[in-house]
C-alpha cells in the first residue's frame, strides 16, 4: 500500500475528482433535458402546422412525418422519466445510480435516431422558409418572385430594377437600380456577355455581386431584390474578384489570379454564370490586357456562358464594340 507524504493533499484531490464527476453528470442530465425540451417544441410546432390549413402545399409536404404521433408519445415518455428520475437535478442533488439511468435513457433515445432526424430536417426547412419570408417582408426595396424558365436554345437571365440588399441598406441616399439582360432577348438577339468599364466606385462590382446574390436566392427558392426576374438555372457560379496574394503559400497576386482564371476556363459550361472583375491587374499593362482580351474572347466565343466582365482596360470596349 503506497505511503503518501501529504495525505491531506491526496484526500483533497480525491474529493475534487468526485466533485468534478458529479458536475459532469449534472451537465449531461441538463443537456439531455434541453434536447427533450427542444424536441417537444419542434413536435408541437409540426403538429400545429399539420392541423392548420395554411394554403401552402409545399409546407404541408415538408412537415409530413408519418411517425410524428409515435414520436410525440416517445417524447412524453422521456419527459415523464426526467420528471421522476431527475426531479432534483437542478439543485445539484443527484444519486449514485443517476448516471446509469441516464445512460439507459440515452440508449433508448439513440434507437430512434432516424425518426428524430426527420423532425430536425422538417424544422430546419420551416426555419429556412420563415427566414426567406422575413427577408422579403423586411427588405428595403422591391422584392419579386423569380420565374424559372426551361432552357430552349441558350441560357437566359433578365432582371429589372436589380439592387444589392447590403449596399442599399448601408447607403443613406439609396442606390440606382440596374436592368440586366443576358441571353436571347425579345428581338431574337443572343447577347449573353456584359462588358463593364468605368471609374472606381462606379458600381461595377456592386452590380456583379447583386447579380450573383440574386441567382443564388432565386435557385434557393427565395424572393429576389428586383422588380422582375427571369432565368434558366445555372449549374454553377464562378467568380474572380479583386486582387489578393497568398504570401504564406508563396503565391503572388498574378499566380492567384491566373490559377483562379484557369479554373474558370476549365470548368465553366454554357449554363454557368461567370463574374470576372479586374482581370489582368496583377501584372504589367500590356500582358494584363492580353490576358483579359484572351479570356473574354474565349468565354464569349467558345464557352458562350452568361458572363459579367468588369475591367479598367477601356480599349476592350472598342475591340468588342461590333462583336
Amino acid at each position: 500500500m503506497p505511503i503518501f507524504a501529504n495525505y491531506e493533499v491526496c484526500l483533497s484531490c480525491i474529493y475534487t475528482t468526485a466533485n468534478d464527476m458529479q458536475i459532469f453528470c449534472i451537465f449531461q442530465i441538463k443537456t439531455f433535458c434541453m434536447l427533450i425540451k427542444g424536441l417537444r417544441v419542434a413536435i408541437d410546432l409540426l403538429s400545429a402546422l399539420r392541423r392548420e390549413d395554411h394554403g401552402i402545399p409545399a409546407l404541408s409536404k415538408s412537415v409530413d412525418i408519418p411517425t410524428l404521433s409515435s414520436l410525440d408519445e416517445s417524447v412524453h415518455q422521456f419527459e415523464e422519466a426526467i420528471r421522476i428520475d431527475f426531479e432534483q437535478y437542478q439543485d445539484h442533488d443527484i444519486k449514485d445510480h443517476d448516471a446509469t439511468t441516464l445512460a439507459n435513457l440515452v440508449e433508448h433515445f439513440v434507437g430512434k435516431a432516424t425518426e428524430w432526424s426527420l423532425v430536425i430536417n422538417a424544422i430546419s426547412t420551416v426555419d429556412v422558409l420563415r427566414s426567406f419570408a422575413a427577408m422579403a417582408l423586411s427588405s428595403f426595396g422591391t422584392m419579386c418572385r423569380p420565374r424559372i424558365l426551361l432552357k430552349d436554345k441558350s441560357p437566359i437571365l433578365r432582371m429589372k430594377g436589380l439592387w444589392h440588399p447590403y449596399a442599399f441598406a448601408e447607403s443613406g441616399t439609396g442606390l440606382v437600380p440596374n436592368d440586366l439582360s443576358l441571353g436571347q432577348d425579345l428581338l431574337g438577339h443572343n447577347r449573353f456577355a456584359l462588358l463593364l468599364t468605368g471609374p472606381n466606385m462606379g458600381g461595377k462590382s456592386t452590380i456583379m455581386r447583386a447579380t450573383c446574390l440574386a441567382i443564388v436566392l432565386a435557385q434557393l427558392g427565395c424572393y429576389v431584390p428586383c422588380i422582375s426576374c427571369e432565368l434558366t438555372l445555372a449549374d454553377s457560379i464562378f467568380t474572380r474578384l479583386g486582387a489578393t496574394d497568398r504570401i504564406m503559400s508563396g503565391e503572388s497576386t498574378f499566380l492567384v489570379e491566373c490559377s483562379e482564371t484557369a479554373s474558370v476556363l476549365q470548368n465553366a459550361t454554357e449554363d454557368s454564370l461567370v463574374l470576372l472583375d479586374e482581370l489582368g491587374r496583377g501584372t504589367s499593362t500590356f500582358d494584363g490586357y492580353a490576358i483579359a482580351y484572351a479570356v473574354f474572347r474565349h468565354l464569349v466565343e467558345q464557352v458562350r456562358c452568361r458572363l459579367l466582365f468588369a475591367t479598367h482596360y477601356h480599349p476592350l470596349t472598342k475591340e468588342f464594340a461590333s462583336h
